[in-house]
């Protein structure tokens, strides 16, 4: 397995030296197989041509901005574009280097927002490190049942839309796709109206993605949405203002802003969390220590210093081997993930003082 890493960019002049890097990474890893004795010849030499055959989708590869996560195994080529950029790196092992994903995924930057009014809705999609607007007509599975259940005996004569219908400037800007035209048009109070809304959205988005939902709206129609809302994926987090009175770029703003700031909120109680528990539930720095727990699924939190290296690695029995390989990392952050725990990287600033990987145990 081979994993790949680098920064990308938006403008032509770097997503041409986007192209050249990706050229130079691609080679790197080439040459560095040539030479390595971790693969067995027949593996060497089906990855190097799978190297050859990712160059094909250089474009495709650097068309994004943030960064480039790329892994190739001897029978196929798996990239993500994510939203904090990785590190220029080339490594290979027997499993996957999947701590450059970390950092994208150990916070929330995939998430839904909602754009809420009385008179209609917005879906915004935050994923892969673009910001882009759900056709829901266009991907919407079961508009009719939706429907069905939407009208009522409780109508109120007031006509209410799924999508929008806004024609004026202010909120329609730049998003990938164009404003959603009406899905429903029925007749029924407020509240089943957002209940309609919460039951739709979280059957066809939060549920099937898993993604955290943020509202945006005015106080008065978040609050009638929250007293009807059964979306277990609903922040409790919000933007209180009217979408419908701004232009999309403003929107993208409010949003980044507010990300930002949910962001920083977890950072914070992640450290507290740490910080409040006591010795015999955490352990810093002890190979084999982290090693066994890991294993066994006793850890619920791991924090390791960003660009932390350690030597070593960890056997069949859970034991910590100090040699000169550079799999203990790796490993043990598998363990972690596949007991259902969470990893972090964090900066030197934000670790316990003097330690480089700190664990918090269930038990």
């Amino acid at each position: 397995m081979i994993t790949l890493s680098m920064p990308l960019h938006v403008t032509d002049v770097s997503s041409e030296k986007d192209t050249v890097q990706l050229r130079n990474l691609l080679d790197e890893a080439s040459n560095n197989l040539k030479q390595s004795d971790i693969f067995d010849r027949e593996e060497t030499l089906t990855l190097i041509d799978q190297v050859e055959n990712v160059r094909e989708y250089e474009d495709q590869l650097v068309d994004s901005d943030g960064g480039l996560i790329l892994y190739i195994t001897t029978d196929n080529a798996y990239y993500y574009h994510v939203d904090v950029p990785p590190v220029n790196e080339v490594t290979f092992d027997h499993c996957p280097n999947i701590v450059p994903l970390i950092k994208n995924y150990q916070y929330v930057r995939n998430y839904h927002v909602l754009l809420l009014n009385q008179e209609g809705i917005r879906l915004l999609e935050k994923s892969g490190g673009q910001l882009f607007e759900i056709d829901l007509k266009e991907n919407d599975e079961d508009t009719s049942a939706t429907q069905d259940a939407a009208l009522g005996a409780d109508s109120t004569g007031t006509k209410r839309d799924f999508g929008s219908n806004d024609t004026s400037e202010a909120g329609s800007g730049e998003f990938n796709s164009e404003h959603n035209d009406s899905i429903f048009e029925k007749q029924y109070d407020l509240k089943h109206y957002f209940n309609t809304v919460d039951r739709y959205v979280e059957r066809n988005y939060s549920d099937k993605t898993g993604f955290p939902l943020i509202l945006f709206g005015v106080k008065e129609n978040q609050t009638a949405f929250r007293e009807v809302s059964e979306n277990n994926f609903l922040l409790e987090e919000n933007i209180e203002e009217s979408a419908s009175q701004l232009h999309d770029d403003q929107i993208q703003e409010r949003i980044k802003e507010k990300e930002e700031e949910i962001i920083q909120k977890q950072e914070d109680e992640l450290i507290d969390r740490f910080v409040e528990t006591t010795p015999e539930y955490r352990i810093d720095d002890i190979p084999q220590d982290l090693a066994l727990s890991a294993m066994q699924g006793q850890i619920e939190e791991l924090i390791v210093e960003e660009g932390y290296t350690p030597t070593g690695s960890i056997d069949e029995n859970g034991a910590y081997q100090d040699n000169d390989r550079t799999d203990y990392l790796y490993q043990l952050v598998n363990f972690v993930f596949n007991t259902d725990g969470n990893v972090y990287i964090l900066p030197e600033e934000q670790m316990p003082e003097n330690v480089k990987i700190s664990a918090r145990l269930r038990y």
